[in-house]
């Protein structure tokens, strides 16, 4: 993957805590408290269509670089406070992760239903191999009926660990993308393909921007 300079996305993984099920603003204060600061670009949320993970919840957020979200992160003040307000977001299993992907991830986010995959690598020296499969996938997806209208799709090695990555597809619904990776004139030869070279973890959740925009002010 390049490590040319780029957006980095802030993932953020949960299982939702009672409160947050009942209400699912919860979230909003925390964003409200970073809302003007250096280099947050978008913010979104996403809620679990999986019927086998339906408290999973999803946090998304766009920073213009890894340095931006970094300087919050290290910040006394602000990021306890932030930490404090999401803490009664949480219900377990939190994880957090970073990624600077290989194209936009907008129309992905903006779909009716979007894919997030947790891809690691059998053999790091399988990469080069995996990733020229990715490229591929990524390529035909635009011209997938099934798929580019939601195109492109993208993934992203993690900044945090190597040979573990992160893909984001957007689909029409669960059964569209289901459908589409069982069709032997779709997807499927690719998602066999990245198969032996890599374990993967399949996650499907309705996104909405909470709508902020380029604020440049911290």
């Amino acid at each position: 993957m390049s490590t040319a300079p780029g957006p980095v996305l802030e993932i953020l993984s949960f299982l939702a805590s009672d409160a947050l099920l009942q209400d699912e603003t919860l979230t909003h204060p925390a964003f409200e408290q970073i809302r003007t600061w250096n280099g947050l670009e978008r913010v979104y949320e996403g809620v679990s269509v999986d019927e086998e993970d339906p408290k999973r919840r999803w946090i998304i957020i766009q920073w213009t670089t890894y340095e931006d979200h970094k300087s919050l992160m290290d910040d006394p003040v602000v990021y306890p406070k932030v930490i404090e307000t999401l803490g009664k977001c949480f219900g377990g299993e939190v994880e957090m992760r970073h990624a600077r992907f290989s194209d936009t991830t907008v129309m992905a986010l903006s779909s009716p239903v979007t894919e997030v995959a947790r891809i690691e690598l059998k053999d790091t020296a399988l990469k080069a191999d995996f990733e020229n499969g990715m490229r591929n996938f990524m390529d035909d997806a635009h011209h997938a009926p099934i798929a580019k209208e939601h195109a492109p799709f993208v993934f992203g090695e993690t900044l945090e660990s190597p040979g573990s990555y992160f893909f984001v597809g957007g689909w029409d619904s669960k059964q569209a993308h289901i459908d589409s990776a069982a069709d032997p004139e779709s997807i499927k030869p690719h998602v066999e393909k990245i198969g032996k070279y890599a374990t993967f973890k399949v996650y499907h959740f309705r996104v909405r921007e909470y709508g902020l925009r380029n604020n440049k002010q911290k």
